[in-house]
């Protein structure tokens, strides 16, 4: 993943060591600058590829959350944009924005 990089400007990406799962935190203000389906489509265009690599890493769970930057531990409660299953969804905060 290319940081600081469209479509998906992602300022951190923080996993945890046994978890099949990955936070990418953005600006929250400029995330929320794009509609609503060009939020869609950017976490999708930064989830799309990460989860091909991950299915072909023999990983069947993997999970993107996209969470605006924090200074404390990422929680999927503060999700804007979830990916698993082979599918990203804005939250509701997210489509809220």
């Amino acid at each position: 993943m290319r940081f600081k990089q469209g479509p998906l400007y992602v300022q951190q990406l923080l996993t945890t060591t046994g978890e099949s799962r990955a936070f990418a935190a953005v600006l929250r203000d400029y995330f929320c600058l794009l509609t609503e389906q060009a939020r869609t489509e950017a976490a999708a265009a930064v989830y799309g590829p990460l989860q091909r690599r991950m299915r072909d890493e023999g990983v069947a769970d993997f999970e993107l959350i996209v969470i605006p930057v924090t200074q404390t531990a990422p929680r999927a409660e503060a999700a804007l944009a979830v990916g698993r299953e082979g599918r990203l969804r804005l939250t509701k905060r997210g489509r809220a924005c």
